[in-house]
């Protein structure tokens, strides 16, 4: 019983100062919304574009932090609550206005100042945004998509290509321009929710806030749902320069692709040239079938080079789909199609848009498992491939059966420079196969090997070689 009594006294002890403070923070707030959109964020710096809750904070003091739950907070018999958290919720979405704005008004006065002078193979002089420097994929001149060198899975995660050091929050603190204010890079990876996204769009769509310099958007890994994803698409026609679109790593369906999908037909994105999408899981066939179609049939021509579909949910029904996108495009040059569920039959109809292609430089196929059975059938592709450079089949639990096709396949085609075989089975009879092909195929001696332009990387980590 004492226990008991102990127990109940501390907790009306904590009750009474949590209630304490919130009152307090219920009055900061107050002041905050008073003055202006800084002045709100300084008074919360917790509550800015960097973390995202799901409940407001109610502290109980500084030896016991107790979070209130969104049940709670909307719990209809203390409406205090529910205002408190209204209130918080308007102070979150006013700074992180005001943080977009400072980012888009920076890439619109480096625009001014004539600090996007062109380079590398773009050449041309400063102060047009549509000439920034654009990141190469390899290579030692910038400017240009060069299908050269590099790593096959180069989409796969793209905010990768911004060193952590000079990436930083696209929202983020720092008074001064930065290298992604030059290069019109708007980098919201892991920063927005579905339900904050209303102010960027707000900001996107606002007259004179600098979105026509956004050439680059991130948005991965920020649990966007379709409905987020709606209002993204409403908003992409405002950005003119834009160029990459990163949206993988979220919650988008079928819904959300067609969105997408929609802005593609129309012509919304004339510019666009990157499109990462992996990670979506639940798009599904469908929503692939559709992005597919709107590529193939989009007015104007679409200009999508660089197209990510890893784990996207991809099974022999929408191959179909994408074999007939990759035949028929005159743009895609790279194509990522790694872990998904593409089978023998899906693989059949992938060999046809292989043998037709004439743009794809880069495929890459890793991770979905579809045996000898389907492995024969890109191997045969290969042999009449004259586009694709680098080609990835990791993982795909390939054995001898396929080498014995592949191997012929090397020697007759002369434009595959680097091929990745990791964890397969082929065993040392598929190996020796392979090597052999090389070696009698494309010439025993250096001058010949050289006129004949060999293969300078075959990847066989784990191939059970011994």
């Amino acid at each position: 019983a004492k226990t008991r009594e102990l127990r109940e006294a501390a907790r009306a002890e904590r009750e009474a100062m949590a209630r304490e403070q919130r009152e307090d923070d219920e009055r900061r707030l107050e002041r905050g919304i008073a003055s202006s959109s800084t002045s709100a964020a300084a008074f919360f710096p917790r509550i800015g574009i960097y973390q995202d809750t799901a409940a407001g904070y109610g502290y109980s003091g500084a030896r016991n932090h107790q979070r209130l739950t969104s049940k709670q907070l909307f719990n209809g018999a203390d409406a205090g609550k529910m205002d408190w958290w209204r209130k918080l919720a308007n102070v979150r979405a006013e700074s992180d206005a005001v943080q977009i704005q400072k980012k888009l008004f920076a890439m619109a006065a480096m625009a001014k100042q004539g600090g996007g002078g062109g380079s590398g193979g773009d050449g041309g002089g400063g102060g047009d945004m549509t000439a920034v420097f654009v990141p190469t994929r390899a290579g030692p001149g910038p400017g240009k998509l060069s299908a050269g060198g590099g790593n096959t899975n180069s989409m796969s995660n793209i905010s990768k290509k911004f060193p952590r050091s000079s990436r930083g929050s696209a929202t983020g603190g720092g008074s001064g321009p930065t290298d992604h204010d030059l290069q019109g890079v708007l980098n919201l990876s892991y920063n927005m929710g579905s339900r904050r996204i209303g102010s960027l769009c707000g900001e996107l769509s606002a007259s004179g806030a600098g979105a026509q310099f956004v050439r680059h958007l991130i948005l991965a890994n920020n649990s966007l749902d379709d409905a987020a994803a709606i209002k993204v698409c409403a908003v992409l026609p405002v950005l003119v320069s834009l160029e990459l679109l990163d949206l993988s790593h979220n919650r988008l369906t079928k819904r959300g692709a067609s969105a997408l999908a929609g802005v593609i037909m129309k012509g919304g994105v004339p510019l666009l040239k990157h499109l990462a999408l992996g990670g979506n899981s639940r798009v599904g066939n469908a929503g692939v079938e559709i992005l597919m179609k709107s590529i193939q049939e989009s007015r104007p021509p679409s200009r999508i080079a660089e197209l990510d579909l890893t784990a996207c949910g991809v099974t022999d029904a929408s191959a179909a789909a994408v074999s007939h996108c990759l035949a028929s495009s005159a743009s895609l040059a790279v194509v990522i199609l790694s872990w998904n569920r593409i089978q023998e039959t899906g693989c059949k109809s992938l060999g046809i848009g292989i043998t037709h292609t004439n743009t794809c430089t880069r495929l890459d196929l890793s991770g979905s498992g579809f045996g000898d059975a389907g492995g024969t059938h890109i191997a045969e592709a290969i042999e009449h491939n004259r586009s694709i450079t680098h080609l990835s089949l990791t993982g795909n639990q390939l054995g001898p059966d396929t080498c014995a096709v592949l191997a012929p396949a090397l020697c007759k085609n002369k434009t595959l420079r680097m091929l990745v075989l990791d964890n397969n089975p082929l065993g040392d009879k598929g190996i020796v196969a392979l090597l052999e092909a090389l070696r009698v195929g494309r010439g025993t001696q250096p001058m010949e090997a050289t006129a004949a332009a060999p293969m300078s990387r075959l990847s066989l980590k784990a191939c059970a070689f011994v």
